[in-house]
């Protein structure tokens, strides 16, 4: 070493000691931004921007600021004037930097590359340095993708030393500025279809909002990812001009979207150009992910399995199949016992597997199981990512020493079809014959893993229970099971068959009021339906009406727990054609779900009342021009509202001929009830002929033809018809194809609401129609006899004129019988001048029907008081003009009272 060396290093100790002797004491110097100063010197940081605003990309848009510094002016002891000392200060360095703080890790990360300014002497420093312009620049944060918050911390700090290292000081000053922080892109796209399926042609398209028109796209990228192990699947697009990507599956040379779960990203670049605070081609870039589900064209997954037998006891060996459904071909199996791997089971050592082609446990078995009640669930994964799983919990119990009998419902309808699944339950899985038996009918079945199945249906004519028997709650049947010398019970119920009441033309429900309460509190289940009551008979039968029967046998089951197949119909007039074209759809098929259909005044044949009534209304009558023209203002199905049905139930139309053309179903059991009074034909003239005046004498007549020329103007023809007044006679039998018919004494309009009809029905349904009264089983009039005949005076006389009137004249007594057509006279038998004006008679005519008193005609006769009488005998005419109809009138001046 040379004696210059050896010189500084004696300095350098002498420095080193005066220090540690006379440390630099730092002095506060409060300015405004929080700096502060020492003795060897002073920094203050001007900062003109930035201040708190809203910035995009990584820049600010001015983050321009100025430093002043200063030294005092003692000089350092260690810093003497003479330059070519060793341990003078001869450097000084001004950094300004900047941090953003991270809340994720809660730290200030670097966020420029800093600002710095330096100087280096060889002489003495200046002791003061003027204004220094800076500009800082915020260097990339990846994570500040979207708009948010951030808080940025700019740092100043000042810093000078020798060039030994020996003697150094530093000097900050810091602020913080919050900003809004906006990206210089912000990307966004669409899929559509929304919810796509395999084989769809997906889309996708994009919208990118960019913070300043300075910003150029320069890059799209479209990449699709399998979310379940994040490898690349494909790119579907890239360029400045894809702003969108389309997959066609139809196209090979693209990946064809399979069903499953997929992760779609887009990346975004861009730069921007000649922005003054920025650096040219700055480049930024944004990525935007979205996960889409492509939906197989089946469920993708339905996990389910079964356990055999249903009821397992320690003897028996337990099997558990997979039976679910997935839409792909791969799938991941996985079974656990109570919470655990099935591979973790206690019993391990005693389960068999089933394996599947993936050798996946498809299946299991489970021999001498251990009591108690366990719970298994099934897992299946799919490849695609689809998950579903199943579990049942079941007992295995101690050795069974008896047999089980289970039914799948509580009871049936006694309608031939419906039966119950009953499933008999063996102590152990051995095979065993097992029979079941309720007395009259025995069953045989093997049992296969300890379990016998039976399909009972009651015979209820074996059974000898008849629906009669069957009350409103059911009967009951007892069902015994029998194997290896044990046996078991049950009991099912047996219910009668739901009955459905069907309104005709020009009517609804209500028409059944009557009925409906008198088949209840007989013990039946009844339903009405309502339906367009002037539509197309056969468009009814396969709408309203089918849909009616499905929804009785839902209603039924759901009501009673019963199993049902079949009901019961009863319906009137054009009710009746459309339950036969209902039955017609199934063709002779037993499984048509009307067992019994009994019509009630039904035109099989067509009727001639819809062409009486075209006829009647468009051409005959005034009161016809009036009804066609107010058609339109008729609510739907009023009375007299027209429609396609007056038109099918017309005699050799369409519809009746199609009809007609098919045989009855043989497993349908058809009856026919027919009315027999014709309210037109026994209309019903009550006249007083002294009080009419001259009009109504001239419409009536003085004799016999006036009234029916009066009938005929109303009725056009209608009181020709032999039956109820709007369907003949032998339309509504139709005995070439209904064997069993009845008669009721009832007009077509009082049908629904006739006892006898309900009397007919009520018996024919509970299978009792052997004991059907034999008044019903053929037509018949009603009779009138003579109730009684009084007098207050022997000069009256009750006379049925005979055909020489005076000389075949017939004096009637009580009893007497009177017939349709025979005129009677209440007759005072007296030509004095002194008659007694209190006398009087009456007679009493009864009518009767089908063996039952059905009505009378009380006609009462007396004098007018003060009148003077001409010498003639005075009497009261009765004309009968049918069982229900009398014309009572007095030409000779007697007076007339009448009721019935």
């Amino acid at each position: 070493y040379n004696e210059g060396m050896k010189k500084k290093i004696a300095i350098v100790i002498f420095l080193i000691s005066t220090l540690l002797s006379q440390a630099l004491v730092l002095w506060a110097v409060p300015n405004s931004n929080g700096g502060t100063g020492t003795e060897a010197g002073d920094i203050h940081i001007d900062w003109v921007d930035p201040s708190s605003g809203s910035f995009f990309a990584t820049q600010l848009t001015a983050a321009n600021f100025s430093v002043s510094w200063s030294m005092d002016q003692s000089i350092p002891p260690w810093a003497e004037d003479d330059p070519s000392a060793s341990n003078h200060l001869e450097w000084l360095t001004i950094n300004v930097g900047s941090y953003i703080w991270n809340p994720d890790t809660s730290n200030w990360e670097y966020a420029s590359a800093g600002y710095n300014f330096g100087l280096t002497w060889e002489s003495k420093p200046p002791q003061q340095q003027a204004v220094i312009p800076g500009r800082i620049i915020l260097s990339p944060v990846p994570r500040l993708n979207e708009s948010c918050d951030v808080t940025i911390r700019f740092v100043a700090t000042m810093e000078c030393g020798d060039s030994y290292g020996s003697n150094w000081h530093s000097e900050s000053e810091i602020i913080e500025r919050s900003y809004t922080y906006v990206p210089p892109i912000t990307p966004s796209f669409t899929i559509t279809p929304e919810n796509p399926k395999e084989g769809d042609t997906i889309k996708c398209n994009s919208t990118v909002i960019k913070a300043s028109p300075e910003i150029e796209i320069t890059n799209y990228r479209w990449e699709v990812y399998d979310p379940l192990d994040g490898s690349w699947v494909n790119v579907l697009g890239e360029g400045a001009n894809a702003t969108s990507a389309e997959w066609d599956p139809h196209d090979t040379q693209n990946w064809p979207p399979f069903a499953g779960r997929y992760n779609i990203t887009l990346k975004v670049a861009c730069k921007w150009e000649n922005v003054s605070y920025i650096s040219d081609n700055s480049y930024w870039s944004a990525t935007l992910e979205k996960d889409l589900e492509i939906l197989p064209n089946a469920e993708p997954v339905n996990a389910s399995f079964t356990i055999e037998p249903a009821s397992p006891s320690i003897n028996d060996v337990v099997y558990f199949n997979d039976t679910s459904e997935s839409a792909f071909p791969e799938n991941e199996i996985r079974w656990e016992v109570n919470g655990e791997p099935l591979e973790d089971f206690e019993d391990v050592n005693s389960i068999s597997y089933k394996y599947d082609d993936n050798y996946n446990k498809a299946g299991w078995s489970w021999s001498n199981p251990s009591a108690g009640t366990y719970n298994v669930s099934l897992w299946i994964n799919t490849t695609a990512g689809y998950t579903d799983s199943a579990e049942k919990t079941f007992e295995i119990k101690e050795s069974v020493n008896s047999i089980e009998i289970k039914a799948d419902t509580g009871g049936v309808a006694a309608d031939g079809i419906s039966g119950a699944r009953i499933t008999v339950t063996l102590p152990s899985t051995s095979a065993q014959t097992v029979t079941l038996t309720d007395g009259k009918t025995t069953l045989t079945e093997t049992a296969v893993n300890g379990e016998a199945i039976f399909s009972y249906i009651p015979d209820t004519e074996k059974l000898g229970l008849y629906p009669s028997d069957i009350l409103p709650d059911g009967a009951d049947i007892t069902l015994t099971a029998t194997a290896g010398g044990q046996s078991e019970t049950i009991n099912l119920k047996v219910y009668r068959r739901p009955v459905l009441l069907v309104h005709g033309l020009w009517s609804d429900s209500h028409m059944w009021d009557k009925m409906k309460g008198w088949l209840q509190n007989d013990g039946f289940t009844v339903y009405t339906i309502d339906y367009p009551n002037v539509a197309s008979p056969a468009a009814v039968a396969t709408n309203q009406f089918a849909d009616k029967i499905q929804a009785i046998k839902k209603n039924f089951s759901q009501q009673y727990n019963a199993n049902v197949s079949k009901i019961d119909v009863i319906a009137h007039s054009m009710g009746g054609v459309i339950a036969r074209h209902y039955i017609n759809q199934f063709q002779g098929s037993p499984n048509v779900d009307i067992y019994t259909l009994i019509t009630v005044g039904t035109p099989h044949k067509g009727s001639p009342w819809p062409g009486i009534y075209h006829d009647w209304v468009n051409t005959r009558s005034e009161i016809g021009l009036v009804m066609t023209g107010i058609q339109h203002f008729f609510p739907k199905g009023a009375m007299g509202k027209d429609g396609p049905a007056l038109d099918a139930l017309k005699p050799g139309s369409a519809f009746i001929t199609e009809l007609n053309s098919h045989a009855n179903n043989p497993d349908v059991n058809y009856y026919a009830i027919c009315g027999t009074y014709n309210l037109l034909t026994n209309l019903c003239v009550i006249d007083i002929y002294d009080n009419m005046n001259d009009f109504e004498r001239l419409l009536a007549g003085q004799g016999e033809g006036g009234l029916w020329r009066l009938a005929k103007s109303i009725g056009g023809g209608l009181q020709t018809i032999s039956g109820d007044g709007v369907v003949e006679l032998s339309s509504q039998r139709y005995a070439e194809a209904i064997k069993d018919g009845y008669y009721v004494n009832a007009w077509h309009c009082g049908e629904g609401g006739n006892h006898g009809v309900f009397e007919i029905s009520s018996l024919i349904l509970k299978g009792r129609k052997e004991v059907i009264p034999t008044t019903y089983q053929y037509p018949s009039l009603p009779t009138i006899t003579v109730g009684y005949f009084y007098s207050t005076s022997e000069k009256f006389e009750l006379l049925k004129k005979g055909f020489i009137y005076g000389i075949t004249d017939k004096t009637l007594t009580e009893g007497d019988v009177v017939e349709v057509g025979d005129i009677l006279e209440i007759l005072y038998n007296d030509y004095e001048w002194n008659m007694n004006e209190d006398d009087y008679a009456w007679v009493k005519l009864q009518i009767t029907e089908q063996g039952q008193k059905a009505g009378a005609i009380f006609v009462r006769m007396t004098f007018d008081k003060g009148e003077e009488w001409a010498r003639l005998k005075p009497f009261i005419r009765i004309d009968v003009l049918s069982p229900n109809s009398f014309y009572v009138h007095h030409p000779y001046g007697s007076d007339i009272q009448v009721r019935t």
